[in-house]
């Protein structure tokens, strides 16, 4: 370890050289990102694996298929400093949204996916979160958004983003994990404006500008 791409037919057969590579890069980030929040090898690299696998499911004549589907990416957290009245001075970098991305694919909150809620409630979903990517701008979300959060979308009502993010305690190990993204929000109340705002996925939809607002949970 790291793995390379010669070493991918021992734990996932069948893959294409895309998809090999594609294995190879996710196995590898979640195990630094296990590392790095405390495990070792022995405990972080079966995890790696069954993480990389996880992408991929068999379909029918033996082939593999990639899960992940092609949704449009939307900035949800902007790279910058700022500078707020509740938490001072902070900064949110390539590397924090790395982080995120890789915890995210890590699945250190386990079973349960980070979601869009409205004006923090903790309610229902308006939509999943079923891709991050860490890139020169921000973090990128791919939402599937539920029938609900169109609706809220397509009328108005809410316009921007608010990301959720903080530290998280694993249950099992007890390892305090930073940088990773609890929820995110539909908010008309953003902190930051300096990206489109929400919106649906659908090809035509115009662009908009967009205002971001950021809750840190203190860990």
């Amino acid at each position: 370890m790291p793995w390379k791409t010669e070493d991918v037919e021992h734990h996932k057969r069948g893959l294409t050289t895309k998809q090999k590579a594609k294995w190879v890069e996710t196995a590898n980030g979640a195990l630094s990102a296990c590392i790095g929040n405390g495990g070792d090898d022995a405990s972080c690299a079966p995890r790696a694996i069954r993480i990389a696998n996880s992408q991929f499911s068999e379909a029918t004549g033996g082939f593999f298929q990639e899960i992940r589907d092609t949704r449009e990416l939307q900035l949800i957290l902007p790279i910058g400093k700022y500078h707020s009245p509740f938490y001072g001075e902070f900064e949110i970098s390539k590397e924090t949204c790395e982080d995120m991305a890789a915890n995210w694919e890590a699945k250190v909150l386990g079973e349960r996916s980070p979601y869009i809620d409205t004006d923090h409630d903790g309610g229902a979903a308006m939509g999943w979160i079923k891709e991050l990517q860490a890139q020169e701008a921000g973090l990128y979300a791919g939402i599937e958004w539920t029938e609900p959060g169109r609706e809220l979308l397509e009328k108005g009502l809410y316009k921007y983003f608010s990301a959720e993010i903080g530290d998280h305690m694993d249950i099992h190990t007890g390892l305090k994990i930073k940088n990773v993204l609890i929820a995110a929000t539909l908010t008309n109340r953003p902190f930051m404006n300096t990206m489109p705002e929400a919106h649906l996925s659908d090809r035509n939809t115009p662009p908009h500008r967009e205002r971001v607002k950021i809750v840190i949970v203190k860990g």
